[in-house]
């Protein structure tokens, strides 16, 4: 069996300024007797030593670096879809609050010569990943291909529009413009013969339901990589660590991070600040952290650490204050895995195999979590077991084996 892979960035262990990850668990969990071609850009600037380390490991076939070339005057085009999909990129990962600019543009050119290499290898499946590169499927003979979308950004837009917290209807323009563009994009993407993988389950029905087809299937998230907690919420001794990480991204929180903040500093409670520390990891959270400290709590802020896995294994607790989303969240997977009790909003939990309310604990409005924060106080052994079922379901529902086993089990269901 042979697979073709095309990717925009090389399949890393751990999601390096985009989402290496889930293409390096996917390909390391292939079927037996596989043989991978990979052909990739790298569109995120991976350090030499990454993929020194991590491709090996797959044992892949062939492997071929993509050139990205700027002197080429034919290619300056192209060059401005690079850099558009770069600041995509630092948005969808929550580390640019404003979106790029909705220009009509050209997605990824095909590469003739690649196309010509993989044709004659005659591979049973091409797997794209992701869907900016749904300009190579025309050229493919192979009739098998897959091309991945992680989510839909159409419904990602959409529930922006929805859920935004907006002020002046102008300033939601941009948004419009993304929703007509990924509109226009998902449904080009329908008319080729590729199945869609995505990592959403409302992702794979808006997908299905926009562009009229049944094209688009879901499949869970792999959980790849988390540290057990040193010491779980019921075993703790001294002030129980409250988490806040990602960055305090408007397009991503909101304003639910603020309204929690503001909520603990005015709550009249001396028992909260005697019994939680929080604890800030990320960019955007000085105000929130001086806010807190002001007002009586102990309170630490990083902006990165060395092994986020290892430093989430000091914590019990994590708030995920998340009023717009998509797909599913991968530092909400790695808490759960670690056995960190969450607290998160509806899109939290998305596309995780717990149930909210029995296995984390949802809040309606973010002012909710300073008596969520106050029941903790008085239940301890009833939320560690919550936090602890969460882990187990967690790591059994999102393992990487079998995981993948259901992605390649969609991708060769057309032989």
């Amino acid at each position: 069996m042979r697979i073709a892979v095309i990717s925009t960035f090389p399949p890393l262990r751990d999601n390096y300024g985009a989402p290496t990850a889930l293409l390096y668990q996917l390909l390391r969990y292939r079927p037996a007797h596989s043989v991978v071609d990979l052909f990739y850009y790298d569109l995120v600037g991976t350090p030499d030593h990454l993929i020194q380390n991590d491709l090996p490991t797959l044992e892949l076939g062939e492997v071929c670096k993509l050139p990205i070339s700027k002197e080429n005057p034919k290619r300056k085009k192209q060059v401005r879809v690079f850099d558009w999909i770069k600041k995509r990129i630092k948005y969808n990962a929550h580390q640019d609050d404003e979106p790029p600019l909705p220009e009509q543009v050209s997605l990824f050119r095909a590469d003739h010569l690649i196309i010509q290499k993989i044709n004659a290898a005659k591979p049973d499946v091409v797997w794209l990943y992701p869907y900016w590169l749904v300009n190579w499927i025309e050229y493919m003979n192979c009739k098998n291909v897959i091309i991945s979308g992680m989510d839909s950004a159409y419904l990602h837009y959409e529930r922006a529009l929805r859920h935004g917290n907006w002020v002046h209807p102008s300033d939601a323009q941009a948004y419009v413009d993304h929703l007509v563009l990924n509109y226009n994009l998902e449904n080009k993407v329908a008319k080729t013969l590729a199945r869609v993988h995505m990592v959403g389950q409302a992702d794979a029905q808006k997908f299905n339901s926009i562009t009229n087809t049944q094209k688009a299937f879901f499949v869970p998230y792999p959980c790849h990589h988390y540290v057990a907690l040193k010491q779980n919420l019921n075993q703790c001794e001294g002030k129980i660590n409250i988490v806040i990480t990602g960055g305090n991204y408007e397009s991503y929180v909101g304003d639910h991070l603020k309204r929690v903040v503001v909520a603990l500093s005015n709550a009249q409670d001396d028992i909260l600040k005697n019994t939680y520390r929080f604890n800030f990891i990320g960019k955007g959270y000085i105000d929130y952290a001086e806010m807190l400290t002001n007002s009586g709590f102990e309170v630490t802020h990083e902006d990165w650490v060395v092994d986020y896995a290892a430093t989430l294994a000091t914590f019990h607790i994590q708030i995920f204050p998340i009023a717009v989303g998509t797909g599913t969240k991968g530092k909400v997977l790695s808490a759960l895995a670690s056995e960190l009790l969450a607290i998160g909003s509806k899109f939290a939990f998305e596309n995780i195999n717990v149930v909210p309310k029995r296995d984390s604990i949802l809040y309606e409005e973010p002012e909710d979590i300073v008596n969520i924060l106050s029941d903790i106080t008085q239940n301890r052994p009833m939320y560690a077991e919550m936090a602890k079922r969460a882990a187990q379901k967690t790591r059994k529902s999102h393992a990487p084996d079998l995981t993948a086993g259901l992605f390649w089990q969609n991708a060769f269901s057309g032989l």
